[in-house]
């Protein structure tokens, strides 16, 4: 008697042998590394231009320095007309201490406000809650005078300006890097409030905030929206060229071209007439730039090179920052295969090395660069107003197969993950069976 059973009463473990199983574990793993792969590649098979173009430079980290506001209060007085006449000489050396690590970069983490009309409505009904606070105001200079030197020999100069908004203001400055301000330059301030401050001048008694910072900056008046070029406006551009190296950006008709663009109506200009930027057109453009300048372009298909936004210096526009780019075209004849811009725009959608692009754009003027790699080189510099991603038409068809392809790869795993979930779901099934008839079995037999 064969109390374990005879062969053929096992059952198999399963629908799939072990070797089966491992094959199909080995399909479902290779499905996975397949659809990882399709993510990863790019269907439209750009190169990329190999281009030596100057990069962003990296973020500066930025420690906003201890403002100690209550150091000041102890040390001046502004409750009364006599007292406001006054500048405590303590007061004021301990304010540009203070103030002496103040920047463009800390100023919004340290919580610097505009001195507008509103601010300054604030900054009057509580000058004594607002002491040590910061402050920035553009405005035209009515009065430079010279304050006695400290210890360390710094000499000190005491400003009276006309707001924007029209109303007084002084500045106690200890640099002014652009040299001496002159009656009537445009400058920008930033500095901690110290006191309200009155001032005997030519034109009668005169109240205002003073304050008190490290350096002055020069400015310009704010430029209203620019809706209309003219060729006059572009008659102080001149190219750069190599031998005599960069002219710079002037500023009225470079930040003209700038709010033009961002005020722009699309609809009141004919792109499809547009000049392409071709290679009969670039040659032109490279060669002499003067009958090109404000003159709207079309930019083919593009490798984009570089992308970033570049916080920017003083300006009319009050715009604090750009975004800058390099666009590259292969075909493109000659030395300029390349061409810089800025644009008042955010493009989030384009990734720099990996997306092509086409451009709406007004040229400016050809630019001097320095390539990362050292040298000198010109590029044709642009303010553009569009940057469109470019997909071809095959890379687009290619993609949506890619798409397909990795739709059939998650169900071929996930029918391969089920059928091994039965499988073992009925191999458990089926032990369970063999181990309760071999139990029957045994209770049979037992005397």
């Amino acid at each position: 008697m064969n109390f374990g059973g005879s062969a053929n009463d096992t059952p198999p473990a399963g629908l799939f042998r072990p070797k089966e199983r491992a094959w199909l574990i080995l399909m479902g793993a290779g499905a996975l590394v397949v659809l990882g792969g399709l993510f990863f590649l790019d269907p439209r098979g750009n190169g990329t231009l190999d281009a030596d173009v100057p990069a962003a430079l990296p973020e500066e980290v930025v420690i906003a320095p201890r403002i100690d506001r209550a150091r000041l209060a102890p040390l001046l007085r502004d409750a009364t007309t006599e007292e406001r006449v006054i500048l405590e000489g303590p007061a004021l050396e301990a304010a540009f201490e203070e103030s002496s690590a103040l920047r463009d970069a800390v100023f919004e983490p340290l919580g610097g406000t505009l001195l507008d009309a509103a601010a300054r409505s604030a900054l009057l009904a509580d000058p004594a809650g607002q002491r040590g606070a910061l402050y920035r105001v553009r405005g035209r200079v009515l009065d430079v005078q010279q304050l006695a030197a400290s210890a360390v020999g710094n000499s000190r100069n005491l400003l009276r300006i006309e707001a924007e908004d029209g109303a007084p203001a002084f500045l106690a400055a200890l640099l002014m890097p652009e040299g001496p301000p002159r009656v009537g330059d445009c400058l920008r301030f930033d500095g901690l409030f110290l006191k309200l401050f009155k001032s005997d001048t030519a034109q009668g008694w005169v109240e205002g905030p003073l304050l008190v910072g490290p350096r002055t900056w020069r400015s310009f008046p704010a430029m209203q929206p620019v809706e209309r070029l003219t060729p006059e406006l572009f008659s102080t551009v001149r190219d750069d060229d190599i031998i005599d190296g960069s002219s710079g950006l002037p500023v009225e008709p470079y930040w003209s071209l700038v709010s033009y663009v961002q005020h722009l109506d699309p609809s009141t200009i004919d792109w499809d007439a547009a000049p392409l930027l071709d290679n009969e057109l670039i040659g032109k453009v490279f060669s002499d730039g003067s009958d090109w300048r404000g003159v709207p372009v079309r930019i083919p298909v593009c490798m984009v090179l570089a992308l970033w936004q570049e916080v920017q210096d003083e300006n009319p526009l009050r715009m604090k920052k750009l975004t800058l780019g390099w666009l590259g075209h292969q075909p493109w004849v000659g030395q300029a295969k390349l061409v810089h811009f800025v644009s008042p725009f955010e493009f989030p959608a384009i990734e720099p090395r990996v997306d092509q692009a086409t451009a709406r754009a007004f040229f400016f003027k050809n630019l001097a660069y320095e390539p990362t790699g050292g040298g000198a080189a010109i590029t044709p510099f642009f303010v553009v107003h569009s940057l469109v991603e470019h997909v071809p038409a095959r890379a687009a068809g290619l993609k949506q197969l890619l798409w397909v392809v990795a739709g059939l790869m998650v169900v071929t795993v996930i029918a391969i993950v089920a059928l091994l979930r039965r499988d073992a779901a009925r191999s458990r099934a089926l032990q369970d069976d063999l181990l309760r008839r071999r139990r029957l079995r045994r209770a049979r037999v037992t005397p």
